[in-house]
C-alpha cells in the first residue's frame, strides 16, 4: 500500500489539470480534520471513534525529556507530555492525507497538508509529486512548490516560486506571511490569554498593511544574509516558516475544534516564524514552565538588525544569535564575524573608501580558497559599489569610489571553512569646504611612503585591534587648506572614558612638542588634499580600549577633529 501510493503520487503528478480549484466542501474538510485528530489528538485509542485495527500500527510510547524525542520526532504533537500513546504511526498517517489528497486535488487544505507533512518527515520527493497535482488556486500551488524546493535546498527557485506565489496571494495572506515586524526586538515574557508576542511588535500592531508591507521590504533587504549573491535566504526562509506556522496552526484547530486564531494573536506562530519549527524542549523535574524553542540548530544567526522602524536611520547587527531574538542558519555553512577597517576619503564629489578585513584572526584563516567580497547597498535592489579584494599578508583589503551616500555595507568572505561576515552603515562623508578624511590605521614601516590613499591601503591594518608594545602608522588627509598654509595639528590619545593617557607619545616629528597623551606640530600644506602620515609608539600602554583623536586648524579656522577607537590586546 506505501509503495502503491507513493507510485500513485507520480503517476497522477504527470496529467495536465482537468479541474478548476474550489472551496471545500463541508465532507472533505471534515475527513482531513479527522486525520489530523486521529494522529494529534492526545486521547488513548478507545476514545477514538476508529477501532484498533483500523488505526494501523500505532506509536506505543514516546518519553518526556529534551529534544524530539519528547514528542516522537513530530512537533506538531504540541508541547511534551510524558507519554504520547497510540497514535496512528508516520507511515499510515501520510498513506491516509495522500489518498485524501489525491482523490482531493482541488482542496487547498488538504494539498497543505500532505505537502506539509511529506516534507517535515523527510519525502521531500514525494511531496513534489504532490504538489504537481495540485489543482487549488494557482498561487497555492504555487507556494507549495515552492516550499518543497525550499525543503529540498533549491533557494534560487524557490524564492521565484514564493514571491509570484505571495504577488498573487489575498491580501490578509500576504500581510501575515510577509510581515517582518515579527522579527524585532526581543521575545516578550508577558502572558496574557495567548497573547505573547516579540515586545518590538507591540509597536506597529495597528499599523496598515501597506505600511507594513513597506517597512518589510526594507527590512528584508537590511537582513539579507548575503549581498553578493542574487538571493534573498532570510526573506525566503521566513514565508516558508509562515508556511510551516500556518500548517501548525490548521493541525490544532482541528484537534481542538475551537476556530482558527487569529495569527498575530497566536504565539506559537510569532515564535515559528522568529526562530523555525518547535524543534526542542526542556521539561523541569519540579514545579515550573516548560521551555521550547531552545534549540539553536536552525536559528544559529542574527541577520536582522536592530532598527527604529520610524527612518532607519542608525540600524545596527549582531551576528551572534540568542534565545530572546530572532534566528535564522543558512544553507552555506557557518558564518564567523570578521573585524573590518574602514577609512573614508573625498575624490572630487564622490566617496573613496578603503577597507580591510582581519580574516587571519578568525577560523577561516585555515582556507586557502578565500573570495572576499565588499558590496555597498543604498537601497532594495541597488548595488552601486561592489568590489572584490586584494590580499596583502592573506587578509584582503579593497579601493573604491561611490556616489557620497549612506549606504548598507557589507563584507563576505566566502572560503570552503564557511563565511567571515561584516554589515554595517556607512555613512556619508561632506564633500565641500574645509574636512577631514577618516583616520586610516597602517603598517608604520611604509608610513613616510604614503602620499595618497590608494597608496596606503595596501599598508593598512586589518582591524583596530593591535598588540602590547607596537608601533602602529596613521594616515589621513585634510581638505580645504592652499598651498603653502601652515598647519596647527594635534594628536590625542584618550582611554574609553575620555581621560587623557599619562605615557608620552613617540613620533618622532621634527619640531613636535609631547605632554601627557597629547603631541602637537605643525605642517606647511602640500595644497588641497593634505596628507598627514606618522608612526604612534604605543608601547607601555596597558591592554584595553582607547580613542586616538586627530585635529587641525590653518587660517583662522575652527578645528576639524577625526577620532578612532583602538583596541590594545592583553
Amino acid at each position: 500500500m506505501w509503495r502503491m501510493c507513493l507510485f500513485a503520487l507520480a503517476f497522477f503528478s504527470s496529467f495536465p489539470p482537468e479541474v478548476t480549484a474550489q472551496a471545500d466542501t463541508l465532507e472533505v474538510a471534515q475527513r482531513a480534520e479527522h486525520l489530523l485528530r486521529l494522529r494529534y489528538n492526545l486521547s488513548r485509542r478507545s476514545s477514538t471513534r476508529m477501532s484498533a485495527r483500523s488505526l494501523g500500527p500505532v506509536d506505543q510510547r514516546c518519553d518526556g525529556g529534551e529534544g524530539n524525542l519528547c514528542h516522537g520526532s513530530d512537533p506538531d504533537r504540541g508541547y511534551c507530555p510524558r507519554n504520547v500513546l497510540c497514535h496512528p504511526s508516520e507511515r499510515r498517517f501520510l498513506e491516509s492525507l495522500a489518498e485524501e489528497a489525491l482523490e482531493n486535488p482541488t482542496s487547498g487544505f488538504l494539498m497543505g497538508q500532505t505537502v506539509y507533512a511529506f516534507t517535515k518527515f523527510g519525502f521531500v520527493a514525494n511531496a513534489m509529486n504532490l504538489v504537481g497535482a495540485c489543482r487549488a488556486d494557482p498561487w497555492w500551488c504555487g507556494a507549495l512548490r515552492g516550499y518543497a524546493l525550499h525543503a529540498m535546498g533549491k533557494t534560487e527557485e524557490a524564492e521565484s516560486l514564493l514571491r509570484e506565489a505571495m504577488k498573487a496571494a489575498p491580501p490578509d495572506v500576504r500581510c501575515s506571511f510577509e510581515d517582518g515586524t515579527w522579527l524585532l526586538g526581543e521575545w516578550g515574557q508577558r502572558r496574557v490569554g495567548v497573547d505573547l508576542v516579540p515586545n518590538a511588535r507591540e509597536d506597529s500592531k495597528d499599523w496598515s498593511c501597506e505600511r507594513r508591507l513597506a517597512v518589510s521590504d526594507t527590512l528584508w533587504w537590511m537582513a539579507d544574509p548575503l549581498f553578493h549573491d542574487s538571493v534573498n535566504d532570510r526573506w525566503t526562509e521566513h514565508v516558508t516558516r509562515a508556511l510551516s506556522a500556518q500548517f501548525a496552526l490548521e493541525i490544532r484547530e482541528a484537534v481542538r475544534g475551537t476556530g482558527l486564531p487569529a495569527r498575530e494573536l497566536d504565539p506559537h506562530w510569532a515564535m515559528h516564524v522568529r526562530r523555525g519549527p518547535w524543534d526542542s524542549f526542556e521539561v523541569p523535574l519540579g514545579p515550573g514552565p516548560i521551555e521550547f524553542w531552545t534549540s539553536e540548530e536552525a536559528a544559529l544567526y542574527h541577520f536582522v538588525p536592530e532598527v527604529d522602524l520610524s527612518d532607519f536611520s542608525q540600524p545596527t547587527w549582531n551576528l551572534s544569535g540568542d534565545l530572546k531574538r530572532e534566528g535564522f542558519t543558512p544553507n552555506q555553512g557557518r558564518f564567523y564575524p570578521v573585524q573590518v577597517q574602514l577609512a573614508r576619503f573625498r575624490v572630487g564629489d564622490s566617496l573613496g573608501l578603503a577597507a580591510a578585513a582581519d580574516v587571519m584572526g578568525t577560523p577561516l584563516r585555515r582556507s586557502t580558497n578565500r573570495a572576499a567580497h565588499l558590496i555597498l547597498s543604498d537601497a532594495p535592489g541597488s548595488r552601486p559599489l561592489e568590489l572584490s579584494a586584494d590580499f596583502f599578508r592573506e587578509n584582503p583589503y579593497f579601493w573604491g569610489v561611490t556616489a557620497n551616500r549612506a549606504s548598507v555595507l557589507s563584507f563576505e568572505v566566502v572560503t570552503g571553512l564557511g563565511i567571515g561576515w561584516e554589515r554595517r552603515l556607512l555613512s556619508s562623508l561632506e564633500t565641500s569646504g574645509p574636512g577631514i578624511s577618516d583616520l586610516m590605521l597602517v603598517e608604520p614601516s611604509q608610513v613616510e611612503d604614503l602620499r595618497t590613499p590608494r597608496q596606503a591601503v595596501g599598508a593598512m591594518l586589518p582591524s583596530h585591534s593591535v598588540g602590547q608594545d607596537v608601533r602602529i602608522g596613521v594616515f589621513s588627509e585634510f581638505y580645504g587648506a592652499r598651498e603653502g598654509e601652515f598647519l596647527e595639528l594635534e594628536l590625542r590619545v584618550a582611554d574609553r572614558n575620555g581621560d587623557p593617557i599619562e605615557s608620552p607619545l613617540a613620533l618622532d616629528l621634527p619640531g613636535m612638542e609631547t605632554v601627557f597623551g597629547k603631541s602637537t606640530w605643525t605642517e606647511e600644506a602640500m595644497g588641497s588634499p593634505h596628507p598627514v602620515y606618522l608612526a604612534l609608539d604605543l608601547n607601555g600602554l596597558d591592554g584595553g580600549d582607547y580613542v586616538l583623536s586627530l585635529r587641525a586648524r590653518w587660517a583662522g579656522q575652527d578645528w576639524l577633529a577625526q577620532t578612532r577607537p583602538i583596541t590594545i590586546l592583553e
